[in-house]
């Protein structure tokens, strides 16, 4: 039998790898629970209720349809049935591939897809705490640093605020990814080279926002590598072996995936105007914004507001980004830590012309950064009404921050032989996780993010700009590690440590607790014959119902529905609204398809209308509904005949096709 190898403490390689693996179990119990106990009772309700039935519901059924993809062997990934007769509608919004194959290895145990959703959004937690938790003990730190490290970027009150949104929420992999993108840059090689494909493929199959916005912390590490004493290394024959074929193995896993979304918004002609990203992209109050699920929520609430004159109601949509005070003073005082112990003889001093030549781009870039924030916030305006107007504010005071910002590092890198946050080579790591941070945070504001969406694929069918500080959020728990391992490393007895760390655990822990959770019920198929009436109709070719909602999102529960037969349906709720279903809803239905509309559903091929009477709330649109339904039946409409009803109120139409439609299940037709 081969024998352990010996460790100079005197510990073999297999016991500390089962030690640690010990740990990281331990570590992911503790998140686990943390995460049940913030979503109470979801171990109760979670086959049966979402947080919300828009987005979520949304999520489910894109769940289901990749789900049942996969287990047919992707005849039509992309050929979702919502938005019918539109082509490849799953390109409009999250694939959630590899979510889905979890999904669908977690239904049998959780109840069904709604199930399996909610234990991804309880294991987005858990392994998000574990996975952070993991890199900072690979970077040396104690288990109470790294546990409370893991603890700032998993239970983020910023995440809380993402809890209708399930692919904003899996961001598991971006500890690990980038840890092991830097180990790579590190010390090229082929185990290493596997093991970030690995994790880039786990990362890039998940939601989009998060597939698209890690490369900018991972150019970040790159640039970091190449400029920063590395690049003639890295860019050598030998290690060039290993990074080429890493890059374009990259490369190609992206263009499989998101070839189909470039298409569809060329053929639609699809993006997002800069008012979009005024509206959901960062700004300097944000940072003071606790998320509505905070305890702090309701005092920010009354005075907040009032530093963002222009934003309205949107002031926090989006974009609550305290991190909270607990999480905030630690990372204080991991900066202040990696400051003072970094320090370092300066380099060549400038003379005085090139000293005020890099105070002048500072400035410079300063000064446009802070305008650019004052006009998102509406503190002034340029033209207001004209959507150009804003994308030239944003596309000037971009470009100057970017130019600025970069001519200041370039010049004084060239004049001192410093780069900015120069740290011992020792700690490549570090420094390059801070700047994967500030360029995370920086594309996180509008004036940033917009000039980079004129130029850099697949950003400008962006709409939150501010989700990119789910990658900042990954710098500031390093940063708090560091600070609650710098104040406890003072603390010289061990009980006392241990004491000071339990109650920083607590103090984190108790101060990110969410409040307001509501778990609310998911419609029931099998409740709802209709369903089963229409799974079991071949006639049924494609349908509309009604009514149609005036909140897009609620138009996911006709979505939800069409899982139980999956029939392709007009109605549908996606990132992008393509333009034939905007013409389609500027003349249907206002409650009732009229002749116009009519033709037009016809022309799509559809062949039935469900009608959801109990679902038609308004006095006026009752009375509508009860004239469109007499004249169907006194043949006043042509082409349109009633081949379903039952007691709850549920009704099909055919609007085309044979005349013996068959009125199977519930009560007949008369």
């Amino acid at each position: 039998m081969r024998e352990s190898r010996e460790t100079p403490t005197g510990r073999s390689t297999a016991a500390r790898r089962a030690a640690a693996w010990g740990e990281g179990a331990v570590a992911f119990l503790v998140y686990g629970a943390a995460a049940l106990f913030y979503l109470r009772p979801v171990w109760r309700v979670g086959t049966h209720r979402l947080v919300d039935l828009g987005d979520p519901m949304f999520n489910v059924y894109v769940l289901s349809w990749v789900g049942r993809q996969i287990r047919l062997g992707l005849p039509d990934l992309w050929g979702a049935s919502f938005y019918f007769p539109m082509p490849d509608a799953l390109a409009l919004s999250d694939h959630l591939l590899g979510p889905a194959a979890a999904a669908l290895a977690l239904a049998p145990w959780t109840g069904g897809m709604v199930g399996a959703y909610n234990a991804l959004t309880v294991l987005s937690f858990a392994l998000s705490g574990t996975t952070t938790w993991a890199v900072l003990r690979a970077t040396g730190l104690g288990r109470v640093p790294a546990f409370l490290g893991g603890a700032v970027y998993a239970f983020a009150p910023y995440r809380w605020q993402q809890l209708a949104h399930l692919q904003v929420l899996l961001a598991q992999w971006v500890p690990p990814l980038l840890w092991s993108f830097d180990r790579l840059l590190a010390r090229p090689g082929a185990l290493r080279a596997l093991a970030f494909l690995a994790f880039y493929a786990l990362h890039v199959t998940g939601g989009n926002y998060l597939a698209f916005l890690v490369h900018v912390p991972l150019a970040a590490l790159l640039l970091h590598r190449l400029l920063g004493g590395g690049g003639a290394r890295l860019l050598a024959a030998r290690p060039l072996r290993t990074l080429v074929p890493t890059g374009l193995a990259c490369a190609a896993l992206l263009a499989a995936i998101f070839a189909p979304y470039v298409e569809v918004s060329h053929r639609l002609g699809l993006g997002r105007a800069a008012e979009n990203f005024r509206l959901y992209g960062a700004n300097l109050v944000a940072h003071l914004v606790p998320a509505r699920e905070s305890h702090y929520h309701d005092l920010a609430a009354a005075t907040l507001p009032r530093l963002a004159p222009g934003l309205g109601a949107a002031w926090e949509v989006e974009k609550a980004l305290f991190p909270g005070f607990v999480p905030a003073l630690l990372a204080l005082a991991g900066a202040v830590v990696l400051v003072r112990r970094n320090r370092r003889p300066a380099g060549a001093r400038p003379g005085t012309a090139r000293r005020l030549a890099l105070a002048a781009l500072a400035v410079l870039g300063i000064a446009a950064f802070v305008a650019a924030d004052l006009f998102t916030l509406g503190w002034w305006s340029w033209a207001p009404g004209d959507p150009r107007s804003v994308d030239a504010v944003y596309t000037v005071l971009g470009a100057a921050v970017l130019g600025a910002g970069l001519a200041w590092a370039l010049l004084r890198r060239h004049w001192t032989g410093r780069p900015p946050l120069a740290l011992p080579a020792e700690s490549r790591w570090e420094r390059g996780i801070v700047w994967a941070g500030l360029a995370a945070w920086l594309v996180s504001f509008p004036a940033v993010f917009e000039p980079l969406a004129e130029v850099v694929p697949g950003f400008a069918n962006m709409r939150v700009p501010a989700r990119s500080h789910v990658f900042t959020l990954f710098a500031l728990a390093w940063l708090a590690a560091r600070g609650a391992a710098a104040l406890l490393g003072r603390l010289r007895r061990p009980a006392v440590r241990r004491l000071a760390g339990a109650a920083l655990a607590a103090a984190l822990l108790a101060e990110a607790a969410p409040s307001g959770i509501e778990w609310h019920p998911v419609p029931g198929l099998r409740e709802r014959p209709v369903y089963g009436w229409i799974a079991g109709s071949p006639e049924v070719e494609a349908l509309l119902e009604l009514p149609i909602r005036e909140h897009p999102p609620m138009e996911a529960r006709y979505m939800w529905a069409s899982t139980r037969h999956w029939r392709p349906i007009v109605n549908g709720y996606s990132g992008h609204t393509p333009p034939h279903y905007e013409r389609f809803r500027r003349i249907c239905c206002w409650p009732v398809p009229e002749a116009e509309a009519l033709a037009l559903l016809r022309d799509f091929g559809v062949t039935h209308i469900v009608v959801h009477r109990r679902s038609v709330t308004t006095r006026w649109s009752q009375r509508a509904f009860a004239r469109w339904e007499a004249a169907i039946e006194a043949d006043e409409v042509p082409g349109v005949r009633r081949v379903y009803a039952d007691s709850l109120g549920d009704r099909v139409y055919a609007i085309g096709g044979p005349a013996d439609a068959r009125p199977a299940g519930g009560d007949r037709a008369p």
